[in-house]
């Protein structure tokens, strides 16, 4: 079966050189696709508590090579996400010969998941003759500015999204050949999988499932065949059992604590609604993925116009059209169950939107070119291109940039100054905060502890306990009783939120606290009442007036 050409530009069939016009176009956008993705990638420090949290967990496969699961500093089991993003982050910072690894080696990862979905789209469509359509969905791809943003960050939605993309592209492929050939995209389909498991879990095999439903029910007559189908649903088996072997010696070697926590709380407990995270509306990734889209989803009503004036014809033109609206909107439904959403979640949905537009116009972009037959109407035209790719390249700079880089520093310094006042006997104390860039600053264990029976115990050593706490927690419970001396290391921090982090430590204070005298009974310290703050001389600590706790 060959695949039929389509549109003017560029057009090409199967074993056919595409036009010279698509080959300086592929260029063109691979080039502006490294310098937005790539360039200055390191130039900021880590910008929030995931980007920390990922080079906490590469820097301990660093000092402890093997499968994992990895643990923070302060000994707490990762169990949020899989592995696969901070194995492939030490090992890179392994080969830099990095002790810990830096911005660019935690980002790393993720550009390049960001460059491969550019390639496999722009590839899988070169194969099944449409060259021209999968330069413009990498193009879409590239102009949309939230996918630019992301694939900058050390997030695993971007790897999760490449993963998903390569599958989902490889059962297209599968469809168009038979034998040998189909089996060969249904082994990368599985291997795709596979990976998306090992980089955030079953997220990787639940949206192709229902990406597959979905496009059964746009084509409920002609699904692809049967063979074809189960060929898919076998994928899908192939890529989780190829994956489950390292949960499986995770929860092992954890005694289930790894499979409660991360099954339990962070897929069940959101998606469900019974976790601690706000929930949001059903309609929310609605409204979202037209702004994450931006400003390729302007183009939105306009490919509507020429797929419905100029519907795609020819199988194949009209199967990878299917694919990408029945990936858009079988994406976007299952998102919308859950009841915890963010919007990087929308990442893995922005390739199938980009193939939608490129595909809605593949019928009518030659009658378009047609009627741009003067040279200033064809300017107007190469100048909307020129915009589209300038877009990310404005935003890359914007974010490398124009963002204020105040944060950065104010952690650095809080980090040295806990670092020299302190000696490397001194046990450190995280109090009710959970605060990854500083302690991916300080880079030396510490204890996490919530609970105040636990910080009285911690205290009750020889040298008291350095305590890293909200200022507010300085008013209550031991660090006012009389029983207890608070010393001020000068080591304060104060309007942290300025700089735009999210996380508890807005206001972070550092102290010392010790056990003066012999103390009674903890029970009865607890629940006795809270003494006034004046012994503490509470102003070194609130120079503006003490707050109300």
């Amino acid at each position: 079966m060959q695949p039929e050409a389509s549109g003017h530009f560029g057009a090409s069939q199967k074993g056919q050189t595409p036009k010279l016009s698509c080959w300086i176009l592929g260029l063109v956008l691979a080039l502006a696709a490294c310098w937005t993705l790539l360039q200055q990638l390191g130039q900021r420090d880590l910008l929030a508590s995931h980007e920390a949290r990922a080079a906490l967990n590469a820097k301990w496969f660093l000092d402890h090579w093997g499968p994992g699961p990895s643990s923070l500093p302060d000994g707490t089991l990762e169990a949020q996400k899989p592995p696969a993003y901070y194995w492939a982050v030490a090992c890179y910072a392994h080969l830099a010969g990095q002790i810990t690894p830096d911005a660019w080696s935690v980002r790393l990862p993720a550009a390049c998941a960001g460059l491969g979905m550019l390639l496999a789209l722009s590839l899988a469509c070169w194969l099944s003759g449409h060259a021209a359509e999968g330069l413009l969905a990498a193009g879409f791809l590239l102009g949309m500015a939230a996918f630019v943003w992301v694939s900058r960050l050390a997030r695993t939605d971007i790897p999760l999204a490449f993963a998903i993309t390569c599958g989902l592209l490889a059962w297209e492929l599968a469809r168009g050949v038979m034998g040998p050939r189909r089996w060969a995209w249904f082994a990368l389909a599985s291997v795709g999988f596979m990976v998306g498991w090992l980089v955030k879990g079953p997220m990787a095999v639940v949206l192709p499932a229902a990406v597959l439903l979905t496009r059964c029910c746009l084509e409920w007559n002609n699904p692809g065949g049967r063979r074809w189908l189960l060929g898919c649903a076998a994928t899908l088996v192939a890529g989780s059992a190829l994956a489950w072997p390292w949960f499986w010696q995770a929860d092992k070697l954890t005694q289930g604590a790894f499979g409660t926590e991360f099954f339990g709380l962070h897929h069940v407990g959101r998606g469900m609604g019974g976790s601690r995270l706000r929930s949001h509306p059903a309609w929310f990734y609605l409204a979202q993925l037209p702004v994450s889209a931006l400003p390729a989803s302007l183009l939105l009503p306009f490919a509507a116009f020429l797929a419905w004036r100029y519907p795609p014809r020819g199988q194949t033109t009209r199967g990878w059209w299917q694919l990408g609206l029945a990936w858009t909107m079988g994406g976007v439904g299952l998102l919308s169950l859950a009841r915890f959403k963010r919007a990087d979640y929308l990442m893995p949905v922005l390739p199938g939107l980009a193939l939608l537009l490129a595909f809605s116009m593949a019928e009518g972009r030659e009658r378009l070119w047609a009627c741009l037959n003067k040279p200033r109407r064809r300017l107007v035209l190469a100048n909307c291109g020129l915009a589209l790719v300038l877009v990310p390249m404005g935003w890359q700079i914007h974010g490398n940039r124009a963002l204020p880089t105040g944060e950065e520093t104010q952690y650095r310094d809080l980090a040295s100054n806990i670092t020299e006042k302190i000696s490397p006997q001194d046990h450190l104390v995280f109090f009710q905060v959970e605060d990854h860039l500083l302690a991916y600053h300080l880079n030396r264990p510490f204890t996490t502890r919530v609970m105040w029976a636990s910080l009285l115990e911690d205290a009750s050593r020889p040298g008291g306990v350095v305590v890293v706490t909200e200022t507010a927690r300085l008013l209550e419970g031991y660090f006012v009783h009389p029983d207890m001396r608070v010393e001020d290391l000068d080591m304060r921090v104060e309007d942290l939120a300025d700089g735009g982090l999210d996380g508890p430590g807005n206001n972070l204070a550092c102290v010392r606290l010790r056990l003066s005298r012999g103390l009674v009974n903890w029970q009865e310290v607890t629940h006795a009442p809270v003494p006034p703050v004046a012994h503490l001389g509470a102003d070194r600590f609130f120079p503006g007036g003490v707050p109300s706790p």
